[in-house]
């Protein structure tokens, strides 16, 4: 038994359907053992009824974890009835939304989720689920599902300022697909709030999550995950500039047997714009002429864990999380999207294009940072992340790629656990480390010590 992992709300749903998934016997009591607070300000629903009501996407994570393992253990069908009236009994969460836009989202969301599990079901159980569910005045579970959309966008921000962000929203909505663009601020204080309520008054694809304390890009991110439309996915930083015909052709370059698309990337550093890193121009000569997907994957490792230099299909990242750490948060979504996916591809370049195209994704000098130094104080939970990153993506690794994740952990700015972190969180790091398969290859295959070797 465990809960599922995420920045999810009411992940105890899935802690007790596994228990009755399991088949236990129960017993109950009539004596009260526990009296549980509700209410209180520090509780984490908090505000629901509010402001913060917008957070309930994390309850859809949790439906898709149960509804996925009913269906992979061939639950009977009164527990299959059961969660068909749980779905829906989950109309509350579209209800509690206060802005009109999202709350049709929301209700789009829930519709997907509870007619897939329907039909899911229907392929082995005569059960009649759709019996169970009710419709209210915002969800109408047998209406006629709209249609997906081809790309979603999604920008956590904070404190960026009017301007940029105006002028990054402006060339997305000019991007020549169906898109839609999830703007996740993550507290921002300055007029970026404002500048994206002021543009979406005018684009009815442009959404607004907000959370009033900052908690980092990572968790920025993931916040927006459960309510993506689009067949594709790409996750734009607020200070990137992005060429829009470049980013379609990006999405339109996806081959069918791939899930995943690495694009390259100009930098423009003092003003100046150059070419990809020399690290990852050589990674990305080697994915395309790579002749394997074990090949194109172990290029694709190699690549800087940046998040915004590929085009993912929805569906693929069902389930891969950034990391809750303010530093190579990224580092758990590099590796699990590419995990997750069949195969990767490399961006093919159309004739007359220049090699590098032009201003698909810039950002600034200001946040080029080769030493981290300045994020010393927040990278305490540096150790746990990577530990977690390893652990999450371990039955997927080939021999080879384990190894090339074992360098890539090696060279993140020559960091090891023992100069990051309480002694408490690198122990916990450790033990996780010693548990994963592919650091017990690393120490089988060049005597690796956990803690000594690994950084």
């Amino acid at each position: 038994m465990r809960f599922p992992e995420g920045d999810h709300f009411f992940e105890d749903n899935a802690f007790h359907w596994r228990a009755l998934l399991s088949d236990p016997r129960l017993a109950y009591v009539a004596t009260p053992v526990v009296a549980h607070t509700v209410g209180d300000a520090r509780q984490t629903t908090a505000g629901i009824d509010g402001d913060d009501s917008e957070k309930l996407a994390g309850h859809f994570p949790n439906l898709d974890v149960i509804a996925r393992e009913l269906l992979e253990e061939r639950a009977p069908a009164h527990l299959l009835r059961e969660f068909a009236n749980f779905l829906s009994r989950s109309k509350w969460v579209v209800t509690r939304q206060r802005d009109a836009h999202l709350r049709a989202k929301f209700a789009r969301v829930l519709q997907r989720t509870a007619r897939a599990f329907v039909a899911a079901a229907s392929t082995f159980s005569d059960a009649d689920l759709a019996s169970e569910l009710e419709d209210n005045a915002y969800v109408t579970f047998g209406a006629d599902a709209a249609p997906l959309l081809e790309l979603s966008v999604v920008i956590p921000t904070k404190d960026v300022g009017a301007t940029q962000i105006t002028d990054l929203l402006a060339a997305l909505t000019r991007v020549p697909l169906a898109t839609e663009i999830i703007v996740v601020d993550d507290g921002s204080t300055d007029d970026t709030v404002a500048a994206v309520e002021k543009f979406r008054e005018h684009h009815a694809n442009v959404y607004l999550l907000r959370d009033a304390v900052s908690r980092g890009a990572g968790r920025a991110r993931n916040r927006a995950a459960p309510l993506l439309e689009g067949a594709f996915t790409v996750y734009v930083d607020a200070d990137d500039a992005v060429d829009p015909q470049a980013l379609a052709a990006a999405v339109r370059g996806l081959p069918d047997g791939a899930d995943l698309l690495f694009s390259p990337y100009a930098i423009d550093q003092r003003s100046k714009t150059r070419s990809m890193w020399a690290v990852d121009q050589k990674a990305y000569a080697a994915g395309r002429a790579a002749m394997t997907a074990d090949a194109r994957k172990n290029a694709a490792l190699a690549l800087t864990n940046y998040p915004w230099n590929r085009v993912a299909r929805t569906k693929a990242l069902d389930g891969v999380q950034f990391g809750a750490t303010r530093v190579h948060n990224d580092v758990r979504f590099h590796w699990g999207s590419i995990s997750a996916s069949r195969d990767v591809a490399f961006l093919k370049f159309l004739a007359g294009q220049p090699e590098y195209l032009p201003k698909l994704v810039l950002f600034p000098d200001t946040l080029i940072n080769s030493s981290g130094l300045d994020l010393l104080p927040r990278r305490s939970k540096l150790p746990m992340e990577l530990a977690r990153s390893i652990w999450v993506c371990d039955e997927y690794w080939s021999a080879a790629q384990r190894a090339k994740i074992l360098q890539t952990l090696s060279w993140i700015h020559g960091w090891r656990f023992d100069h990051l972190g309480s002694s408490a969180q690198k122990k916990c790091a450790n033990d996780l480390l010693r548990q994963s398969p592919t650091v017990t290859w690393a120490t089988s295959h060049f005597n690796w010590q956990v803690g000594r070797n690994i950084p």
